[in-house]
Formats: C-alpha cells, sequence, structure tokens
C-alpha cells in the first residue's frame, strides 16, 4: 500500500501525517501549532488567515 503525500494548505509542505479540516489538509506540526496557540501570540492572524481560506474553498466547491 502507497501512503500518498498530501500539501498542507497551511504551510505549504508536503506531508503522509495529518488530518482534513474542511477541505483543507492540515499537517501534524500544523495542527499542533495551531492547538498551542495563544490569542495574544504574533501568528495568531496568519493561521486565521490560512483556516479562512479553507472556508472558502469549501463555499466555493459545494
Amino acid at each position: 500500500m502507497r501512503i500518498s503525500r498530501q500539501e498542507c494548505g497551511v504551510c505549504k509542505h508536503e506531508s503522509v501525517q495529518g488530518m482534513y479540516l474542511m477541505s483543507m489538509w492540515l499537517c501534524k506540526d500544523c495542527e499542533r501549532a495551531i492547538v498551542e496557540l495563544e490569542i495574544e501570540d504574533a501568528s495568531y492572524q496568519w493561521y486565521v488567515e490560512q483556516l479562512r481560506k479553507s472556508k472558502m474553498n469549501l463555499l466555493l466547491t459545494h
């Protein structure tokens, strides 16, 4: 059985470990970063914008 690599919708790196969040593949590293993220973190808004892109993709494809 061949495991396919997916491009993470947040960091754009390819990964075999992760999950789909709505229509976006999310690698384990980004999943962990988002879970541990605090609103005060400087990168919080960047992650929010990346996740919004996933929501827009889902809305446009259905």
